[in-house]
């Protein structure tokens, strides 16, 4: 008999149709990417029972497909030091602080305070510190294209 151990997150349940019959599964996820890659028949099995099943081509196409599919945008791209560098849209005096939209050429910021002295740029520094989980020392704001364009680094 032979035994792996993986390293799972809890994913969701999904009922298959199988012939006449049902079946539930409840699956369990790459704790990386999110991608699907085992199922036991009864909820909490995966810590109660010795059975659990591999989902067929978990780790190859399957995994490749889920990346084909959401891939990080081009506006969130790696420097050349290894640091990360975004694209930011920044609105001011709008009703209230956000991310507004992620596309393929920009993340959204909106902030409440004013685009004078300063004031607009430290609020959204401070945003994306707190969006990000990062200390608001480690980032900075340089200019963009335009006034509201800028790029996070």
């Amino acid at each position: 008999r032979t035994q792996f151990k993986i390293k799972t997150k809890p994913g969701q349940s999904v009922l298959l149709r199988r012939g006449d019959a049902y079946e539930r599964q409840w699956r369990a996820n790459c704790p990386g990417c999110g991608v699907p890659i085992a199922y036991a028949c009864s909820e909490g099995a995966f810590d109660s029972i010795p059975v659990t099943y591999l989902i067929e081509d978990a780790v190859g196409a399957q995994a490749d497909l889920y990346m084909q599919l959401y891939q990080v945008p081009p506006c969130i791209q790696t420097a050349a030091d290894g640091s990360l560098r975004i694209a930011l849209l920044l609105r001011c005096e709008e009703p209230k602080k956000a991310v507004t939209h992620i596309s393929n050429g920009e993340v959204g910021v909106s902030v409440v305070a004013p685009a004078r002295e300063g004031l607009g740029n430290a609020e959204a520094l401070d945003l994306l510190a707190k969006v990000l989980g990062k200390e608001r020392r480690g980032l900075s704001l340089s200019r963009g294209w335009d006034q509201q364009s800028k790029f996070l680094t």
